[in-house]
């Protein structure tokens, strides 16, 4: 892993192959990107369900059901319309972020 962006000393670390595939520019756009989707409303929503569903130490496909569950739920009754692939792209990003992948 490299490092390709600082935001608030935060690095956004992004993957060797990533880079290789698309460039350096693209891989700190597409960090700049993920923290800020993470700062969203739907973000912060998401954040919330993943590290919720994570204590329950359920399986790796019942915790991403769950977690989808969880944040669909919670982003209807905040008023937020968010797409199934924005929630999954939502719910990966939270789990990097969980498990220390470098999303601030």
């Amino acid at each position: 892993m490299s490092i390709f962006g600082w935001f608030k000393s935060t690095a956004i670390k992004v993957s060797h192959v990533f880079v290789t595939i698309f460039g350096s520019d693209a891989a700190k756009a597409f960090g700049t990107a993920a923290y800020r989707m993470l700062q969203s409303e739907a973000g912060k929503i998401v954040q919330k369900s993943v590290l919720a569903i994570a204590s329950l130490k359920l399986g790796a496909e019942e915790s991403r059901k769950a977690a989808f569950d969880d944040a669909v739920a919670q982003t209807k009754a905040s008023g937020i319309s968010v797409g199934t692939s924005l929630i999954n792209l939502l719910i990966e990003m939270a789990v990097q972020k969980l498990k220390g992948a470098g999303l601030p």
